[in-house]
């Protein structure tokens, strides 16, 4: 599991890794949330990158960062901790040297999680979770 100081750390070493810029990464998702303060950790890290860098990722797949379907569409386990997703213009904010969701797209995104179909068991109640705690950081 990873803590906040962990999830900058995990962020910072995909955007050496990539070269992207922070705009041009935005994390969302549990990782996000531990940003925010919203929960104490989370298992990995959800980033949106820019759709030409997510098609060139896809087209040279290897064994260890294939292309999987994930909620919402297409994922790459891009490394164990991090998974990419194309960028689909959700609003995002800078948040110190991360870039992500707003904390309305956040709280959006959490609710739409909560209620898909395909959830895993146990997730949803951890999105509901999520969700009271996002929504107390807009207060």
């Amino acid at each position: 599991m990873l803590n906040k100081a962990q999830v900058v750390a995990e962020y910072n070493h995909f955007l050496e890794s990539t070269k992207l810029k922070p705009e041009q990464a935005a994390l969302n998702c549990g990782a996000l949330a531990v940003l925010l303060g919203a929960r104490e950790e989370t298992e990995d890290l959800d980033i949106d990158v820019d759709p030409a860098f997510f098609d060139t990722i896809a087209e040279s797949a290897s064994p260890g960062n294939s292309t999987l379907d994930g909620l919402f569409g297409q994922l790459i386990q891009y490394s164990p901790l991090v998974s990419i997703h194309k960028a689909s213009g959700i609003p995002t904010e800078m948040y110190g040297s991360v870039c992500g969701y707003t904390l309305e797209a956040l709280i959006d995104q959490k609710v739409k999680m909560m209620h898909h179909p395909k959830r895993k068991p146990g997730k949803s109640e951890a999105d509901a979770k999520d969700v009271g705690s996002l929504k107390k950081l807009l207060d």
